[in-house]
């Protein structure tokens, strides 16, 4: 499934290592409107729900209300 991204945001896992565990050295993880990535899975908790991606390697949570689906 690919999604784009529809809204400006942040990394969701990022957000939460910002807010709550601040340390020196934390890259920005920052998504721009109209990127699209290849979801790797859709997963829940109780703050919400979320696509993880893949980006570089590396795997990044994007909120649900922040992009929309374009292929499946």
């Amino acid at each position: 499934m690919t999604i784009e991204v529809i809204k400006d945001c942040f990394c969701e896992a990022y957000l939460h290592e910002l807010l709550r565990y601040y340390r020196p050295g934390l890259v920005e993880k920052k998504f721009k409107t109209g990127e699209q990535f290849e979801v790797v899975e859709k997963w829940q908790n109780f703050n919400g729900t979320y696509y993880r991606v893949k980006v570089d390697g590396k795997s990044h949570d994007i909120d649900i209300n922040k992009c929309k689906i374009i292929t499946r």
